[in-house]
């Protein structure tokens, strides 16, 4: 369960498996100050096929608390709760 509050979002992205993490550091300037340490979750997907090509990463919220990150042909969805 992560706690409600700022994160910085990073991802590993591969072929059958992106790691979403959730970072405690929320204002970051790219991955230069990152520290595996303040990771608050980390979360697993598989990647999916996208309908549509999207050449610029993409971060879209949908109404059933799911989010979608869209890139190239790839789609990772993960889904956010209270």
């Amino acid at each position: 369960m992560l706690p409600k509050g700022k994160y910085a979002l990073f991802t590993i992205p591969g072929k059958d498996e992106w790691v979403i993490i959730f970072n405690k550091t929320a204002k970051q300037w790219g991955s230069f100050g990152y520290k595996e340490a303040d990771d608050a979750l980390r979360v697993s997907v598989r990647p999916g096929l996208a309908n549509a090509f999207t050449e610029v990463m993409k971060i879209e919220g949908h109404n059933d608390g799911s989010v979608s990150l869209l890139w190239e042909k790839l789609e990772v969805i993960f889904t956010v709760s209270q």
